[in-house]
């Protein structure tokens, strides 16, 4: 699932598929056979067959407001766009096209951040926007299982995720389901929950945010997915 506030504002591969996985990147015999079981549970090879993802859905924001979002991510390269509005109010309008990360002003005006703090935070999330941990062929990154955890009576395998280039980021999976059931990044984290398919592969359908301060919870839904290849100019800032 895309689209919490440190992701932007978005979860399979068979044993026999990951032998490449370990040529592009830093991964032991664990997390190999970890990342299979992850993405056996969430649609195999199937997800060699998305080549974009447009999803569309409800957020659910702690002063009881209701906005709609769409957000797409380029799933070929870390590019990733999203916006939410609240009936005709734009709430936000933002994107990230692998060189920049830009935002529209409610006034229309368009912000551009280049700094290098800011190009890592975005490659992060738009790796995980674009489910990348299960396309490393197209995504390289290091991975490290860092151990087990527990969160609220349950507990979970840790597995870190630094995509090249950016941020790490802990998946906290599910060793029943192989499902990731949060994800924690810096001071943020993001609770997963009803997943569901959507042309052969899986996501989280719910998702519940928590950042810093309480005014930073928020609940996404998704509601719909595409999986067809997105126009590159959605990641592009306007002019």
């Amino acid at each position: 699932m895309a689209r919490y506030l440190f992701l932007l504002v978005p979860v399979s591969l068979a044993l026999s598929g990951c032998a490449s996985v370990a040529d592009h990147q830093m991964i032991g015999d664990r997390e190999q056979v970890l990342l299979a079981q992850m993405r056996k549970a969430c649609g195999g090879d199937a997800w060699d067959r998305v080549e974009g993802w447009h999803e569309t859905g409800k957020v659910e924001l702690p002063n009881g407001l209701e906005a709609t979002y769409d957000a797409w991510s380029a799933m070929r390269d870390l590019a990733t766009a999203a916006r939410a509005s609240a009936g005709e109010m734009q709430l936000r309008h933002v994107g990230f096209d692998g060189t920049e990360f830009w935002s529209v002003g409610q006034d229309g005006s368009v912000s551009i951040d280049r700094r290098d703090e800011t190009l890592r935070k975005q490659r992060r999330d738009a790796y995980i926007s674009s489910h990348a941990y299960f396309l490393p062929d197209r995504f390289p990154a290091d991975f490290q299982v860092v151990g087990e955890k527990e969160h609220e009576g349950f507990s979970f395998v840790v597995l870190q995720v630094t995509p090249t280039g950016a941020g790490s980021v802990d998946l906290w999976i599910d060793p029943a389901s192989f499902l990731v059931r949060r994800m924690v990044a810096d001071q943020e984290s993001v609770e997963l929950s009803d997943y569901a398919f959507f042309h052969g592969v899986c996501t989280a359908t719910t998702g519940l945010q928590r950042g810093k301060e309480a005014a930073d919870t928020l609940t996404l839904k998704i509601e719909t997915v595409s999986i067809e290849a997105q126009s590159s100019e959605i990641f592009i800032a306007p002019e």
